[in-house]
């Protein structure tokens, strides 16, 4: 599989390798989804235990207090979500992680069906056939270091910021600006093959013109064209086939958005 999915986030699992923190942990408040589409709630051994392997390991318990577990109550499969996390440090300062998958890229297998149920937890997002399964994720290294904030912090919540159904329909606030992202990916996209194209008909290098579109920074976070269009150039220079990724590319449709009610 291209190693495109690096970026995209896509069902990621991370066991810990730290002991347990010293001091006991604030509760985590969970923001009630504005939907009757989907539920969220705490991870529960009861209730869940289909999730259980996943806190096996005794150092990967330090995930539990901040494990969730999505259900899709809708008729369609969930395409695009976004959890945002919320806490105070112990400077007292508001902090923000927006924690972002979706199935409208390069590989698109069906993110959460209707029915299904997913555990969430800060670095994962976890399908409960794949946690069935036995299916193991990338290093320690990253969840330890997204679950450390939570774990230092004095307050915390979660909210399910974006939910994108297969239809196009979105649901949520979308603070992370998860659509305008999308938008710009695809559009980052068309330019690269346009740029690539167009090199190539002309005697140019391809790869010079992608790194030059690697190497052109965003001027912010919310610039999410050129970040789209840094990554998406990198990762082409990765591949082991540019043309055959430029053609995956190509054939990535152009997603449809619009509000729910």
């Amino acid at each position: 599989m291209e190693t495109a999915l690096k970026w995209r986030n896509l069902l990621p699992i991370a066991l810990l390798v730290s002991s347990l923190p010293a001091h006991s942990q604030p509760r985590l408040i969970i923001t009630p989804p504005d939907t009757a589409e989907v539920s969220l709630v705490a991870y529960d051994a009861a209730n869940h235990p289909s999730f259980t392997k996943v806190f096996q390991n005794a150092y990967s318990d330090r995930l539990r207090p901040f494990s969730l577990v999505l259900t899709n109550l809708s008729r369609q499969s969930i395409v695009g979500l976004t959890v945002r996390w919320n806490w105070i440090d112990q400077t007292g300062q508001q902090r923000t992680h927006n924690q972002t998958t979706d199935a409208l890229f390069l590989y698109r297998p069906s993110l959460l069906p209707s029915g299904a149920r997913m555990l969430i937890a800060p670095g994962l997002f976890l399908q409960e056939t794949l946690a069935q399964s036995g299916f193991v994720g990338p290093s320690a290294d990253r969840a330890q270091r997204d679950v450390e904030e939570l774990e230092r912090s004095t307050s915390s919540s979660v909210t399910l910021d974006t939910i994108i159904f297969e239809d196009g329909t979105v649901i949520g606030p979308d603070q992370s600006e998860t659509v305008a992202s999308l938008s710009a990916r695809k559009t980052a996209a068309d330019s690269i093959v346009q740029a690539a194209r167009q090199a190539k008909a002309a005697g140019r290098d391809v790869s010079a013109v992608l790194t030059d579109i690697a190497s052109r920074r965003p001027d912010s976070r919310n610039d999410h064209f050129r970040v789209w269009s840094s990554r998406i150039a990198a990762e082409a220079q990765r591949s082991s086939d540019i043309d055959a990724f430029l053609s995956d590319l190509e054939r990535i449709p152009t997603p449809r958005f619009r509000r729910g009610q």
